[in-house]
C-alpha cells in the first residue's frame, strides 16, 4: 500500500479523531451541570486520542513507503506538536480526577481546559493544511 490507498484512511482516523474529541469538549463545556458530562467527556476524548495516535502512525508509515522524508512540510510538524497535546491532555484530565492536592487539582482544573482547546484548534488547522497538501483545498 503506498500513499495514494493510505491517506484518505489517515484523513477518515484524523477526522474521527477530531470530531469525537470536538463533541466530547462541547458536551463538558454545555453541560456542566449535568452528572453524566465528564464520563461522556472523559470516554468520547479517549476514543478520540486513540483514533489519533493511529491516525499519525498510519501518516508515519505512509510516508516511510511513499516519500521517506518525515516532518519535511508545515502539516506533519503542526501535526506532530498537535499529536503530543493529544497524549498530554487526556493525562491532565486524568490527573484532575487522581490528584490528592486540592491546590494542584485546581491548577490542573484552570490548565487541561486551555490545553484542550489548544489542542482543537491545532487538529482544525493541521487538518486544514493536510487538505491543502493532498489537493482537496485550494491554496
Amino acid at each position: 500500500m503506498g500513499y495514494s490507498e493510505l491517506w484518505p484512511v489517515h484523513a477518515i482516523f484524523m477526522g474521527t479523531s477530531f470530531a469525537l474529541m470536538l463533541t466530547g469538549t462541547l458536551l463538558s463545556m454545555f453541560n456542566r451541570k449535568k452528572k453524566w458530562r465528564i464520563k461522556v467527556h472523559k470516554k468520547l476524548n479517549m476514543i478520540g486520542s486513540i483514533a489519533g495516535i493511529v491516525a499519525l502512525g498510519i501518516a508515519v508509515y505512509m510516508i516511510q513507503v511513499s516519500f521517506g522524508a518525515h516532518f519535511s512540510v508545515i502539516h506533519s510538524i503542526i501535526g506532530l506538536i498537535t499529536l503530543m497535546l493529544i497524549v498530554i491532555t487526556p493525562i491532565m484530565g486524568m490527573g484532575i480526577l487522581k490528584v490528592k492536592s486540592v491546590e494542584n487539582k485546581k491548577k490542573l482544573q484552570a490548565i487541561h481546559p486551555w490545553i484542550g482547546r489548544i489542542t482543537l484548534v491545532l487538529m482544525a488547522v493541521t487538518i486544514v493544511l493536510g487538505l491543502r497538501l493532498a489537493g482537496i483545498l485550494s491554496r
